[in-house]
């Protein structure tokens, strides 16, 4: 797997180094050729979407808060929910490779653990702040995490 550093500007003096696919767009293509039930790529890549809730995590205030990162992705908002002094950061994907790429910016944070979830089966564990972003783009996802919820 190729991986490339991503610095995310999160503020003037606020950031995170993620790591992404560098061949996220042939991944895309790939998944949108087929019809199989294949796991989709998008967590191979950060959206802009989590980059605005990583923003607003400071704002929200998590310092000493369970935060847990629905759809975690490359880790965008688990990096700053954890530079924020979160007491502990669950990142849950339904992508094992996502899990691996938030795993690798996340190394050097005790804070950060990484489950393997599926919003139409998994229950969301206890937190104190849930961070939803870019996880909303199909109808099935969009239901089950409102489930999730209790909506």
């Amino acid at each position: 797997q190729h991986l490339r550093p991503r610095t995310v500007q999160l503020d003037t003096d606020w950031h995170a180094t993620i790591y992404e696919r560098d061949d996220i767009a042939a991944s895309v293509e790939a998944w949108m050729a087929t019809d199989d039930n294949v796991v989709d790529p998008f967590g191979g890549v950060a959206w802009p979407g989590a980059v605005v809730a990583a923003r607003k995590l400071r704002n929200h205030g998590v310092a000493g808060k369970v935060v847990c990162c629905l759809g975690c992705g490359t880790g965008v908002e688990v990096l700053a929910a954890a530079s924020l002094n979160a007491s502990r950061v669950i990142a849950l994907d339904y992508s094992d490779e996502a899990l691996e790429l938030c795993e690798k910016g996340a190394e050097n944070y005790t804070c950060v653990e990484t489950c393997h979830f599926d919003v139409r089966r998994d229950t969301i564990p206890a937190c104190d702040v849930l961070v939803a972003a870019d996880v909303f783009y199909s109808k099935d996802l969009s239901i089950a995490c409102g489930r999730g919820c209790g909506a």
